[in-house]
C-alpha cells in the first residue's frame, strides 16, 4: 500500500514540475520576444513596479503613484542636494514681515510638454482647483489657511494666508497636490478632482504610452527647461 502511495506522490510531483517548467519557459520566451521586438531597447531603462502608475493626476492621491507623478509634474520649490529647499519653478520668493504673503518670481524659460507657457495664470488656475477641495487636502496645514491667490504679472504670483504658517514653503515642496498641470489637461469644468484630460506637465519626462496594469512608457521631454536626463 505504501509503495502505491509513494508512486502516486512521485507522479503528482512530476506533473506539477512539468507544468511549472512549461509555464516558466513560456514566460521566458515571451520576455525575449518583447525585448528583441523593441528596437530602442538599448536606450531604455526598464523596471518593475507592483502597481499601475494610475491616472497621473497631480491633484489627487491613490492610485496615482508618487514616483511617476514626479517624473511629469514639478513644484514651485523642491528639496535638493543635502535636503535643502531650493528654487524650482519659482526662481525666488519673498515672505512679508507678517508671514501672511508669499510672492513667487517664476522662471521665464519654462514650457509645458505641449509647448504652452508656464506662467502666473496657470499657477493660479492650479491653486484654485486645489482649493475647491480643501477637505481632500487639509492634511497639508497651509491649504486651509489660504485666503487669496493673485496674479501680479505674467511671471509673479502671490499667495496670501489667513494667518502666518511657517511650514508653508516646506509643504509646497511635497509631491502632491501642489504640482502644475498644463491648461490642456484640465477638464471643462476645471475640477481636476474628477480626473484630467491628459497628463501635461513641465517635468523632464512625458508619458508616451500607457496600458493599465501592464506597462507605462515615458520618453524624455526634449523641451525641458532644466538639465536633460540621460
Amino acid at each position: 500500500m505504501s509503495k502505491r502511495r509513494n508512486s502516486k506522490q512521485v507522479l503528482f510531483i512530476s506533473a506539477i514540475v512539468l507544468i511549472l517548467s512549461t509555464l516558466l519557459l513560456g514566460c521566458t520566451n515571451e520576455s525575449k520576444e518583447n525585448s528583441t521586438s523593441n528596437k530602442d531597447s538599448k536606450d531604455m531603462l526598464t523596471f518593475a513596479w507592483p502597481r499601475d502608475i494610475g491616472e497621473m493626476n497631480p491633484h489627487v492621491y491613490n492610485p496615482s503613484q508618487l514616483f511617476a507623478t514626479s517624473m511629469i509634474y514639478e513644484p514651485l520649490v523642491s528639496y535638493q542636494d543635502g535636503g535643502k529647499l531650493k528654487p524650482h519653478l519659482a526662481e525666488s520668493w519673498e515672505i512679508s514681515k507678517d508671514g501672511k504673503e508669499y510672492t513667487f518670481n517664476l522662471r521665464q524659460d519654462v514650457k509645458f510638454s505641449d509647448g504652452t507657457s508656464f506662467n502666473a495664470e496657470i499657477v493660479k488656475k492650479n491653486f484654485d482647483t486645489i482649493l475647491k477641495n480643501v477637505d481632500l487636502h487639509s492634511w497639508l496645514g497651509f491649504i486651509p489657511k489660504v485666503d487669496q491667490t493673485e496674479v501680479i504679472d505674467q511671471n509673479t504670483f502671490k499667495l496670501t494666508l489667513k494667518e502666518p504658517y511657517y511650514p508653508t514653503i516646506q509643504e509646497l515642496a511635497v509631491v502632491r497636490p501642489v504640482r502644475f498641470l498644463g491648461d490642456a489637461g484640465f477638464p471643462k469644468d476645471g475640477d481636476t478632482s474628477k480626473g484630467v484630460k491628459k497628463p501635461v506637465g513641465t517635468g523632464p519626462w512625458i508619458l508616451e504610452e500607457h496600458k493599465s496594469d501592464e506597462y507605462a512608457i515615458f520618453k524624455r521631454n526634449e523641451n525641458y527647461w532644466g538639465e536633460l536626463l540621460k
